[in-house]
């Protein structure tokens, strides 16, 4: 099992323990039963072999349900979810594509072949399996009937669920089907494993035969990612409102007012679009494209650069002072930078590093489009970050300055917590006391816009619904159905090639972003990162 589907696994069990603290212990085995059926450690199967639909997966949805659960319990305190049914509702999301395993002496494919009767067989698993646990004959069915309406080549049949509390679960599991799997940060990506279970799913069933049942049959995998935004306004958004919108109760459930979910799903789709920005690129990189330096000097540089950091560890703090005395007199011949190593090599000058590192914090073919103000709030903030190092409240003003700056209502600067697996704000405006917490502490590294750039490592806009241009106007249908009224615009932080946050803005009050906007943030972001990275040296 993966480190990922470990902490999925790790959220669905915490909000069992704060919802359904009496299921923990049943739910704890489901899913380690769970996680041996996928591996191929139960004696009637094999490990599961399909690329797309995954243990990942499962738990995906597995963990979409149950927070939609939990937003449900506590929009509606006094006529929550009754335990046993959310506890059938996750054994359903559990299994409901576990069709996709094969039996222990099927050696043909790789389970593709069952893409369009995995639903049943995933029924009779769950059936079986339940039943062998000694669960009452109502849970087993409820269970498997949930499984039945995660068929979406049939039409929805949702007149099996008599019981209210029952029918919503059902439509949770349905819902949490389609959304988590279009809100996968690597979505797009995934699609290449899903158009190969497909290409085997057309070996084993006549591909006529599914276009006469209105079955889509992809020609190619250009085909289906090209069809990703059709699939989406035609039949996603048509079911989930046959669903009942139950993707609505992931706000309460983040307690923000927003659904990272739905950004996940609009960061997607726009990333179909929307051509890639260039990614933070080391020094070195553009010494070699402006053709000042070959690889071989890149390399003998680095060389030096670690043998020197060995030999010369970092001193004890000093004050101020003293540390610029002994820069100037002595030290700055110790723990150097690459830049120095190549000025001693002979060969870059300074004016020549100059170009270089301009050409990194500043690249040309964003400060270009920059007009004055920008140019000069620029200068205004890196005034401000000389003060970073002793007043943590000035990234706080810079964050305010910001959303001035680009006419927004919230700006939030977000910094990994790689052990927690979660994205944390640490500087914000308007903060926590002018505006009641409107914005969220921490989110998800997976889910919502920072999320989704903080994994893929890249700017982007979710635009407002006032949007025109042609490629927003293709996906505002989208957008306005996802309820993100605000547009949001999220990049990157990098320091030294590592990705160590994201900053945010929201709330834009003329309902889109301009491109030159987007040049700003992404030369913000370098000057930013550049001076926290100042933070983590010694004084």
């Amino acid at each position: 099992m993966s480190n990922k589907d470990s902490i999925k696994i790790e959220q669905i069990l915490a909000i069992i323990k704060d919802e359904y603290p009496e299921w923990q212990t049943k739910l704890q085995k489901l899913f380690a039963d769970g996680q041996d059926l996928f591996a191929g450690v139960w004696p009637e199967y094999q490990a599961c072999r399909t690329g797309y639909h995954t243990l990942g997966h499962s738990l995906d949805v597995a963990l979409a349900t149950a927070r939609m659960a939990a937003g449900w319990n506590r929009t509606n305190l006094a006529d929550g979810i009754p335990p046993r049914i959310f506890a059938a509702g996750l054994a359903a999301a559990l299994f409901h594509d576990a069709g996709y395993i094969k039996d222990r002496n099927d050696p043909e494919g790789k389970g593709g072949k069952y893409t369009f009767s995995h639903v049943r067989r995933s029924m009779e698993m769950a059936r079986s399996y339940l039943a062998a646990n000694n669960r009452p004959a109502e849970f087993i069915e409820l269970s498997v009937d949930i499984i039945a309406i995660t068929d979406f080549n049939k039409p929805l049949d949702l007149s099996r669920f008599t019981d209210i509390k029952k029918g919503i679960m059902a439509r949770m599991v349905a819902a949490a089907d389609l959304v988590a799997q279009m809100a996968d940060v690597d979505y797009l990506n995934s699609l290449k494993e899903l158009y190969v279970e497909f290409q085997e799913a057309y070996k084993f069933s006549d591909p006529d035969k599914l276009k006469k049942n209105n079955i889509k049959v992809y020609k190619s995998f250009s085909d289906l990612l090209n069809g990703t935004i059709s699939f989406y306004q035609n039949f996603v958004l048509p079911r989930l409102e046959e669903l009942g919108r139950m993707e609505q109760y992931l706000v309460p459930f983040f307690g923000n007012g927003r659904n990272p979910y739905q950004e996940n799903i609009a960061a997607n789709l726009s990333a179909h679009f929307f051509s890639k920005r260039l990614h933070w690129r080391r020094l070195g990189e553009i010494l070699e494209e402006l053709g000042l330096v070959s690889p071989d000097h890149i390399q003998e540089a680095l060389s030096r650069q670690a043998a020197e950091n060995r030999d010369n560890p970092p001193r004890p703090p000093q004050h101020p002072r003293k540390r610029l005395l002994s820069w100037l007199l002595q030290n700055r011949l110790n723990n150097r930078c690459l830049g120095d190593i190549l000025i001693e090599m002979g060969v870059v000058n300074a004016a020549l590093l100059r170009k270089g590192l301009l050409a990194q914090i500043f690249p040309s073919q964003y400060s270009r489009n920059l007009d004055c103000n920008e140019y000069l709030s620029l200068l205004q903030i890196t005034v401000m970050l000389q003060n970073t190092r002793q007043d943590a409240w000035v990234l706080d003003e810079i964050m305010a300055m910001i959303t001035e700056i680009t006419h927004c209502r919230r700006s939030c600067l977000f910094l990994i917590h790689p052990e927690e697996n979660k994205l944390l704000v640490v500087a914000g405006s308007p903060t926590k006391e002018k505006e009641g917490g409107d914005y969220s502490q921490e989110i998800p590294l997976d889910k919502g816009l920072p999320g989704w750039v903080f994994q893929h490592g890249r700017p982007a806009i979710i635009h407002g619904p006032q949007q025109n241009d042609s490629q927003a106007g293709l996906l505002a249908p989208a957008v306005d159905n996802l309820e993100t009224h605000d547009a949001i615009m999220a990049v990157p932080l990098h320091i030294m090639g590592e990705f160590i946050g994201v900053i945010e803005l929201s709330g834009k009050k003329n309902g889109s972003f301009a491109d030159h906007e987007l040049d700003f943030m992404i030369i913000l972001a370098n000057i930013l990162a550049t001076s926290l990275d100042q933070l983590t040296l010694p004084l």
